[in-house]
């Protein structure tokens, strides 16, 4: 019970905690909304840039580099349209609960599918394709690990494109969002191509700490970007 219990704490407990420290629901939904017009935007094309990039290059890892790419337009551009279309302007609180609408709603979806398929495989009589090595915990708390990486990854972003709108001396925020973003989802998705076995311990414990360093840097980005656009006459 101790993991459904984490996941149901990051998925409402980090939105409710922001939104008590004065975040708006406005900007809560508006950041679940831009996410899931990205993934639909992202699935409806996905095949045609899937496509295009398997004819365009032949290395599994320049693919994997297109698709993190083409992720991170979609979702981070949603954002971005967000911040630019809707007034008032977001406060710090508000770019962050947008971030936290997007990464709730993903683990609610996320853990939706895993449910489904759960039922799926137990009504087939069949076990799940990949069974964790109970002996780490790692492997054990995985799928929550990566869900909390990904939410602070999220806010993070969020928080990157939002500082790279403020004015031309910050501009390169948008550009390390970018960046990380495509990084995260492009290694990601290499992994799924490649048959990464994700429950062997090392793999796991290598990419948990790889997608954890990844969100602290644009959490970091963002909180240090936001100082000195505060600091700033």
């Amino acid at each position: 019970m101790a993991r459904p219990a984490a996941l149901l704490l990051l998925t409402f407990g980090v939105p409710a905690g922001l939104l008590l420290a004065g975040a708006s629901w406005r900007w809560l939904g508006l950041g679940a909304l831009a996410w899931a017009a990205a993934v639909a935007v992202k699935a409806l094309a996905g095949a045609l840039v899937a496509g295009a990039s398997r004819r365009a290059v032949s290395s599994a890892r320049a693919r994997a580099a297109v698709w993190g790419v083409w992720s991170a337009a979609c979702e981070l551009g949603a954002a971005a349209l967000a911040f630019l279309a809707f007034r008032p302007r977001p406060t710090l609180l508000d770019v962050a609960g947008c971030g936290a609408g997007a990464g709730a709603l993903e683990i609610a979806w996320v853990v939706a599918v895993a449910v489904y398929h759960g039922a799926a495989a137990t009504a087939a009589r069949e076990g799940p394709p990949d069974e964790p090595d109970d002996t780490d915990w790692i492997v054990r708390w995985s799928g929550v690990l990566e869900r909390a990486s990904t939410l602070a990854g999220h806010i993070g972003s969020r928080g990157l494109v939002w500082l790279g709108l403020q004015s031309w001396a910050l501009s390169p925020a948008l550009a390390l969002a970018l960046a990380t973003f495509a990084l995260v989802d492009g290694v990601a998705g290499y992994g799924v191509d490649a048959g990464w076995r994700w429950s062997e311990p090392r793999l796991c414990r290598r990419f948990q700490a790889f997608l954890a360093a990844t969100a602290l840097v644009e959490l970091g980005a963002f909180a240090g970007g936001a100082f000195i656009a505060s600091a700033d006459p």
